[in-house]
This record gives C-alpha cells, structure tokens and sequence, in this order.
C-alpha cells in the first residue's frame, strides 16, 4: 500500500531535467516511437496506490498542424498499472498522464480528483479552414484519447479533461483543456444524480478503440474548444451543430438512463459504435437528434458515394496509429457502417431525429414518437486547402435485422424477437 502525500508529486518522467510542467510542446511532428520510454514506474499486482497530491506521468506533446496534441517520439514516461492493481484518486488529487498508463489494473477517480490526458487531434485542418467552417459545422471529425490506457472509473464528482495543443501559425502554440465528465452542463459527458453515476474509459490497444461505458444517470452535451484562431480567441463548438463521432469511439450505455437533451445532437460517423445493454435505457428528449452513418442509410447531393472528412484528401482513418503506445489496426474506414445496437430500450420522443441504422439484440426496444422525425439532413465540412466548401448528407432512420431492413416509423413501437425487428402487438 503505498500513498502520495497532499502537497507531494510523484513524477514519471520524459528526461533528464525530470520537468513536471505538462504542456510542453514541439512544432515538429514525430510519431510515439514503440518501447522506447524514458521511464517507467509499475505498480505490482495486489498493491494499492492512493494519491492525495499529483500524479504526472509526463511527455512532450506534438503541436503541429494536422496530428497534434499527441505524444512527441520518446519523449514520455510510462506508468504499468499491474492485473489486481488499484489506483486510487482521492479528493483533491490532481493525475495528469501525458504519457501513458496501462495495465489491466484499475485507476479510480474519485469525487473531487482532477484527471488529465491528450486530446489526438488527428485531423486538424488548420486555423484558416476551421475558422471558415466553425459556423457551419465542427471543424474536428477525428480525434481520440489514447493516453489513459488502463481501465478507468470516473466517478460523480470527479472531473476528467483532455488537453488540447494546437499551433497556430503567428499566434504560437494554444493550449486548452477539453471537459469530457463532469457533472455540470459545460462537459460533453454529465454525470447526475449521485454516487450511483460513473463511466468506464479504456483502450483497447489491438484496434486503438477508445471504450467509454456509461452507468447511472448521464446526460450528453456539447464538445468546445477555445482557442485563438485570428486576432481574438474563438470557441469552437458543437452548440448547433452535430457532435461527431468518429469510428475508433465506442459508447456502451451499461445501466441506468443516459439522455440525449433538447438541442443536442449526436453523429455516429462510419465504424463508430453506440450500444444500449439489457435493463439500460437511451432516452432522446423531443429536439434531440441521433445520425449514424449506417449500413444503407446515406445519400450525399454531389458526386461522393461515401462519408468523407474534408477536401484536403487526407482519409479516413487519418495517422491514428502514430498516436498511440502500440501501434493498433485500425478497424474502421469510410464504408464501415456506424452501429447502434439495442438490447434495452431506446425512446425517441415525439419532436426527435432519429435517423440512423439500429441494430438489436433480442429483448431490445424501440420507441418512435408520433411526430419524430425517422430522417435528416446533415452539413458536412468539404473544404480544399484554404478554402471554404461543404456537401450534404441526407439520412434515413432504418431498422436492421439479421437479413434485412426497413425504414423507421413514426408512432410505432418495435421489438427485436428472434434475430429480427417486429411491431409490437
């Protein structure tokens, strides 16, 4: 048992000058360079760490202009989270893993601790485009989170950031902190009504999926980013717009009551996944929408045949395994259906968008309200360099069995029975 002092840092560090300052940065882009930390700490199976003061786990980050805010080459320390290990984040501890952390032990946020990791941002188009678009739409469709490797509980109380690095040309390297749960308004993950509300973050190495299980009572919400763009400082938000998801996020909701409010709306882009587990409920409050690019369910107006991010021609996926400790395969491109499956219920209040491919599993339950809105239309970014561009998606809400599909509608209630969707009696 072992515990960090309040007041006292561990550090793990990424050079010599042992530095615990967590926002250095180079302008010159180097992918993570595979088992080569500068050091490592392991916590041994069957040890506690509980740490009342900080822990930092340090790196330099990349701040560059299309991969940014991942770790620089080998400049990271690493922290070994040993199988039936624990650390514990008490009230008013403070962990940032710039490097990372994994392990198949557990790291616990407790009420009042603070947890910090790297936005990737792996396909920043660059201050001239974002500030064209941000109007229109998110200027962000592909980032992760691949620092916290190690299963993680954040629980209600605790607040968990991701830190951004952008450089932005004569204005220097911007840095911002991104907050992604919480229990107010402002972070894109809400987690309310107590100690029974938590979440779940781990990455699965193999494939470089960020896992986040949602339990209790979680309201999603909108994603900024506040950064300086031209001559004033800008936020660049979701508010208005659609939040994206891209393929490598899954989202499980493991229990309770996860809400989609009034004036949210949420998009799967291709590969990403939402799941609905038995006994747990999605409910979309009426101006909620929820868009997943599912198998069949998109048309576009111009010459494309498929999602595509921007018109700078970079893919999709765009350099994910340079940011991560081991290089995964990818298991997602621009054709891989968005998923959502249902094996609790999902209720789609009159006043909603659902417009999207639901998948079920059987005891799964769909709700459509009378005046929902079973599709939509979707703006997305097309701009060339420097430019200024969009196309548009247009999505049909489809319900999808083992064999076959069929168009959502309104006012109807279905069930999965079987390996295949049917009108409740």
């Amino acid at each position: 048992y072992y515990t960090v002092k309040s007041g006292v840092t561990l550090l793990v560090p990424y050079d010599i000058n042992y530095s615990t300052d967590t926002n250095t940065t180079d302008t010159t882009f180097a992918a993570v360079k595979v088992n080569n930390a500068f050091s490592k700490l392991v916590l041994t199976s069957s040890n506690t760490l509980t740490v009342n003061g900080k822990l930092i786990v340090n790196a330099k980050r990349n701040a560059t202009t299309a991969t940014t805010s991942t770790v620089n080459a080998a400049n990271y320390g690493e922290m070994e989270i040993a199988e039936g290990a624990t650390v514990i984040l008490a009230s008013g501890s403070v962990y940032e893993s710039i490097g990372f952390t994994y392990g198949d032990g557990e790291i616990i946020a407790k009420n009042g601790s603070n947890v910090y990791e790297p936005f990737n941002m792996l396909n920043w188009k660059g201050g001239t485009i974002s500030s064209n678009i941000m109007d229109d739409v998110f200027p962000l469709n592909q980032y992760s989170a691949s620092s916290i490797i190690a299963r993680m509980k954040v629980e209600y109380g605790a607040t968990y950031y991701l830190k951004a690095t952008i450089d932005i040309s004569i204005f220097g390297v911007q840095r911002t902190d991104v907050k992604f749960a919480a229990t107010g308004t402002d972070s894109f993950l809400q987690l309310l009504s107590g100690s029974k509300s938590y979440i779940y973050k781990y990455v699965d190495e193999n494939n470089g999926n960020v896992n986040f299980e949602l339990n209790g009572n979680v309201a999603f919400h909108n994603l900024s980013v506040t950064i300086r763009l031209t001559i004033i400082t800008q936020t660049l938000s979701t508010s208005g717009k659609e939040i994206p998801i891209p393929g490598n996020i899954k989202v499980s909701i493991a229990s309770g009551t996860t809400v989609i409010p009034n004036g949210i709306s949420v998009k799967l882009l291709p590969g990403a996944e939402l799941e609905v587990k038995a006994g747990a409920t999605l409910d979309m409050e009426s101006g909620a929408k929820l868009y997943g690019y599912g198998e069949g369910c998109a048309t576009f107006d111009s010459e494309l045949t498929a999602w595509r991010d921007g018109g700078l021609g970079r893919g999709y996926p765009y350099n994910y395994t340079g940011a991560y400790r081991v290089k995964p395969v990818m298991d997602f491109n621009a054709t891989t259906p968005a998923v959502i499956k249902i094996a609790g219920t999902l209720n789609a209040e009159s006043g909603s968008t659902l417009a999207a491919g639901i998948e079920g599993v059987n005891g799964g339950k769909v709700v459509v309200g009378s005046s929902a809105n079973v599709s939509g239309t979707v703006k997305e970014d097309n701009s060339p360099t420097g430019g200024e561009a969009y196309f548009y998606s247009t999505i049909t809400g489809k319900l999808i069995s083992e064999n076959s599909s069929a168009n959502i509608s309104a006012g109807r209630t279905y069930n999965y029975i079987n390996g295949a969707w049917a009108l409740a009696e």
